[in-house]
């Protein structure tokens, strides 16, 4: 019988319903998209440039040519050109954070 209770305690767990009641409306949830106008009390982060779309943001990865292929490092989707997209190499989605290599 605790076999057939897992599934049900296992999806409980997760909880992925949001309670829109007391959501605030301004925020998107992605740091990525956020203005800084959600209203919770100065704790929001501006949004961040990301020319190439990599999950680093532009000041973490500079403007110099690691890879000497002509495009700046905040431009390079594999600034380091060892083949390894930078998306891949952030380590997360959240921007504010240093990539892993």
């Amino acid at each position: 019988m605790v076999r057939h209770l897992l599934p049900l305690i296992a999806l409980l767990a997760c909880n992925t319903s949001t309670d829109k009641a007391s959501a605030d409306p301004t925020d998107s949830g992605n740091v990525a998209d956020d203005s800084g106008t959600g209203g919770g009390g100065g704790g929001d982060i501006p949004a961040q440039p990301d020319a190439d779309e990599d999950t680093i943001i532009d000041v973490h990865e500079g403007t110099a040519d690691a890879d000497g292929d002509g495009k700046a490092n905040n431009e390079d989707r594999d600034s380091d050109g060892d083949g390894i997209r930078d998306i891949l190499e952030a380590g997360d989605q959240d921007p504010m954070t240093l990539p892993v290599d």
